[in-house]
């Protein structure tokens, strides 16, 4: 299985997305939080130590069902209140909400389409 990757999103609709650092490829770009799954992980459970990892966010139990993107990519998508504070990593220079209608010009295409899911699955 490929990199899942996480989707938080506020009651209202707003996604947490972070940009990439200059240390990572797609530097610049705003994506998903997500990386690979270590051995004898699961996929939803590799999404959520990423994005405890990447934005400092505990997700103590995802119950959302995963939102397939891309052949071997999974996008597992959690709810929160309101917007929580971040705390990134090295691996994003940048970490913010947004509204899905107003996203940045640089997105990754695996971002564009989970923000898209998102918005339908409300």
């Amino acid at each position: 299985f490929g990199s899942p990757g996480f989707v938080a999103a506020t009651r209202d609709g707003r996604v947490l997305l972070g940009q990439r650092s200059d240390r990572v490829s797609d530097s610049g770009w705003w994506d998903v939080f997500g990386g690979g799954v270590e051995p004898g992980e699961l996929p939803r459970d590799a999404a959520t130590r990423e994005l405890a990892e990447e934005a400092g966010i505990r997700w103590a139990d995802v119950s959302a069902r995963p939102i397939k993107i891309q052949r071997s990519y999974a996008i597992y998508l959690g709810e929160v209140p309101v917007e929580v504070e971040t705390r990134i990593n090295w691996e994003s220079s940048d970490a913010r909400w947004f509204d899905p209608g107003r996203l940045p010009a640089r997105v990754l295409p695996r971002a564009v389409a989970a923000v898209r899911e998102v918005r339908s699955w409300r």
